[in-house]
Order: C-alpha cells, then structure tokens, then sequence
C-alpha cells in the first residue's frame, strides 16, 4: 500500500473516533432482491459511510449501499467484491438480471459475494441521478459531432447546477475515491483481503484498488479491461472492427447476394459516409409527443451511427440499404437512440469519473492523429471527456496522472476479453496484463464487449476464485446470426437500442 494511501486510511480512523461515529461494523438487515424475471431472493442490505473525499475525512460524507449474498460453502473464501460498469450502472441492479443472478450464484459456492453499488449509484446516497430533459432533441443532432455535442453539455450543465446547488462535489466522485471506497468496505466487513469481479469502468476502479491498496485483495477477475490510460477509445479498433464484421457478413446466409466478398461491406460503408456530405433524412416517432419527426443526418453523424450500430446484427443491412438509397433502416436504428437521447436523465457520476480521469496528452494526441485517416471518424464518446463537455459541470476537473502511468503487480489476475469488442479491445487487456506476474488472458472468439452472461466465461471464473488453473482454455460465443434488409427494417428493436 503506499504512504499516501495508508495515511488517508489512518487519518479517516481517528477522524471517526473523534467524532464518535466509526468505526463501526457494517451493518446488514434482510433484503429480497426482485429478479427479471419474477424470481425472489435473499440477501442482506446494508449502508457505509464514507468520506466525500478521503483525504478529507472531517468533511462531508456519502452513503454506499452493500448488497450481500451469503456464502453457501461450508468453508468459504475471501468475499468476492462485485464492480459494475458503465459507469453509472448500480450493482444492485444486475442482481436482477437473470444471467448476472447466476453467476452470483454460482459464486456463493465460493465465498460471500458483495454488490457495491458505486458513490452516486443505485441505492447509495445521494444517488447522482439527472433529471429529464425540458426540451426534446434538436432535428439537426446527428448531423455533427458539435451538434450532439452541444445538446449532451447542455443538459449536463443542467445536472450539475442542480446537484451542485445541492452541495454535491462532483469532483469528488473519481476512480481513485471508488477504490478507496473499496478498501474502507473490506475494513467494514473485517475481511483482511477480498476477491475483486469487475466487469468495463468496474475494472478501472478494480486495477486502481490494487495499485493503491493491492495487498488488500486476494484475485481478481476483470472482464473487459478498461486499465490505464485507456479511456479514450482508439479509432483504429473501430476501423480494424469493421472490417471483421465485413468478412463475417459476407458470409451470411441474410446477406447473400447483397455483398461481394469480405471487403464489400467497408467498401459500402465508405461510400455511403461520401454520400452523406448531403444529409440523409430519416423519420422517428417521438415518443413523448407520438408524433412523426424528420432528423438530418450528416457525415459525422453517419460515422457516430454506425459506429454505435457495430454490434447490432443490423449493421450489415443498415450499410447495404443506405447505399441502395433506403432509408428504412436508418429510420429503425434511430429511433430508440433518438428517444433515449431525447429523455435524458443520465447520471452525474458516470460523466464526473469520466472527466476526472480523463487522458494524457500521448493518448489524445494518438487518437486525434487516427481519425485523421480513420473511416469511421473519432468516436463520439471521445468528445465526452474532453475539455468543451467537461467545463459543463464546473472548473476543469484535474486528472491525477499517476493513473495513467501502467504497474505492475503480483496479484493473480483473469483477464477476459471478447475478440469483437470495440469499447475494450483485446488489445487493452493484454497491456495491463503484461505487468501482471500471475495474469492470465482469456479472449473469447466471437464476443462482443459483455462477456459475464456467458456460461463458459461464468465456469471459467467461477474455477478462478476457488485458486484452480484456467490458463489455455479456449472460449467462444455463439457467432451473431446478421438480419437481412427486409428483416432489419421491419423487425421492431428494444426499449435499449437496436
């Protein structure tokens, strides 16, 4: 642990004492968790105090919900802490979901499995929720980035004067305070080390906790690795993507006679995005008014689309149609974006870590030079982070650089990875991982970026935490079945997105 760490850790004790408050255990009353799919559980809820910031432990302080599920095993291991992603995403809430309910599972055999949802998620408090938007989404948002961008930053200046006005410290919420947050919950629990799954942003918080409080967790088992220095995403792994996705959707039977050879869909998809240099129209229904609106989609809005759309099985015919002229698909993927978009009501903590721990000049400046040459252009959640979104939410965040410096350690790590993923790329796991003395890196043929619902990932894991070996397993997802052009327009998509 380094001296700083263990200081703040020292200073939050006696600043408790003093006030007479903690420390105390961590507390658990009866909770039954509301499955999906109608099943009930059992399991215990409880709240941590922490400090906003625990290099201040006088100041202010925040609410952590602790969801826990009682070990099954007659003699069982360190708690396996669960960090979910997004972030923003709670926890708790994936406790609901059937896939992740069994994997939790399963995981009882092993230990006591803890659900942390993250400082301003969930049932912690205050939960960081942004309220709707006033007004709907403009006509014209997709036909730029400095379009969508300008409605994404007004309504997160909206939040953060709400909030702020609240006497919320966005700035407080950062990954280095949630894996703080996790080393004050080990303590709480009176474990002397703790298993750490994470799955996307979750293994950001997860990597920090071991750089800075590593002698403190046991294993750890990331899916989707999202490590230092990682938060911009790279055009060039889209691009790379793309023409994957080319080759696997010509050899579709949906597609068949609609492309011509492996390269034909990138070949498309370029001379659709010259096409745009007019603007595409494409018809939605909103859903707020029920009535019919006609969006404008320029270049980079195109380039924003299909870069979202890559892991739809619509992706191929949405390229195929709009190079026909048809804008039938176009209109079925943007509607669902559009209404999201259009309801807002994100969450302060997911754009608040995202801005603290921003990126260094080298990284911005490799994916800057990228989308100079790259198809698909740079990818909008880049522009998320940057300095002109950012300032929305108060005085430009100061990222503290050590986090984007890479470590090593000696914990023994699992790495997964989906060969398809765009968002974090195998590529990424294998950087962390080669400073890992005791990790292991799984890459999952034909998964895209959630890789936890699947059962071989699930055995694998679970086989992990009870100390056995599964280095050289080989594990694959069921290849996605691509829609043709009359199924992708006619097939109606998710409440989530096509």
């Amino acid at each position: 642990m380094r001296l700083h760490a263990t200081l703040a850790v020292a200073c939050s004790l006696l600043a408790a004492a003093a006030r007479g408050d903690e420390p105390r255990p961590l507390r658990f009353e009866p909770h039954v968790i509301q499955g999906f799919d109608g099943t009930r559980r059992q399991a215990e809820l409880g709240l941590l105090r922490v400090p906003a910031r625990h290099a201040q432990p006088a100041a202010s302080s925040i609410e952590l919900a602790v969801l826990r599920l009682g070990s099954t095993a007659t003699a069982p291991r360190d708690p396996i802490v669960f960090l979910m992603g997004g972030p923003g995403i709670p926890a708790s809430v994936m406790a609901q979901v059937p896939v992740y309910a069994q994997l939790f599972e399963r995981l009882r055999g092993v230990a006591d499995v803890v659900l942390l949802d993250q400082r301003g998620t969930g049932l912690s408090r205050p939960a960081l929720e942004c309220p709707p938007r006033e007004q709907p989404l403009g006509a014209g948002a997709y036909l730029s980035h400095g379009a969508l961008l300008a409605e994404m930053r007004a309504e997160l200046k909206e939040c953060a004067a709400a909030w702020r006005a609240k006497g919320v410290d966005a700035a407080a919420y950062t990954s280095l305070e949630n894996a703080a947050d996790v080393t004050a919950l080990r303590e709480a629990l009176g474990a002397r080390h703790v298993n750490l799954l994470a799955f996307s942003y979750g293994t950001e918080v997860a990597l920090n906790v071991i750089r800075e409080h590593g002698d403190g967790v046991a294993r750890a088992a990331l899916a989707g690795v999202r490590g230092p220095d990682q938060l911009l995403k790279l055009p060039s792994v889209y691009d790379l993507k793309l023409r994957r996705i080319s080759r696997l959707a010509s050899a579709s039977p949906a597609l068949r006679g609609a492309l011509e050879g492996g390269n034909d869909l990138a070949s498309r998809v370029e001379r659709v995005l010259k096409a745009a240099a007019t603007p595409f129209s494409a018809t939605v229904a909103d859903q707020r008014t029920q009535q019919a609106v006609e969006l404008r989609i320029g270049r980079e809005g195109l380039q924003m689309l299909l870069t979202q759309s890559l892991d739809s099985a619509r992706f191929p015919a949405l390229v195929v149609s709009l190079d026909m002229g048809d804008t039938r698909v176009l209109s079925r993927v943007l509607e669902p974006l559009f209404n999201g978009l259009g309801r807002g009501g994100s969450n302060l903590m997911a754009r608040a870590v995202n801005c603290t721990t921003g990126a260094s000049p080298a990284r911005a400046a490799r994916a800057a030079a990228e989308s100079r040459w790259a198809l698909l252009g740079l990818p909008f959640d880049d522009l998320m982070v940057s300095s002109a979104y950012c300032r929305a939410i108060g005085p430009d965040p100061a990222p503290d650089s050590q986090i984007w410096r890479p470590f090593a350690s000696d914990v023994p790590t699992l790495f997964v990875s989906g060969s398809l993923d765009s968002q974090t790329p195998p590529s990424q796991a294998e950087e962390v991982r080669y400073g890992f003395a005791n990790g292991v890196h799984l890459v999952v043929e034909n998964a895209r970026h959630e890789t936890l619902p699947l059962a071989a990932v699930q055995d694998a894991i679970v086989d992990f935490f009870e100390g056995k070996d599964v280095s050289g397993r080989r594990l694959a997802a069921e290849p996605m079945a691509f829609l043709s052009v009359e199924d992708a327009a006619n097939q109606p998509c998710g409440p989530r997105g096509c």
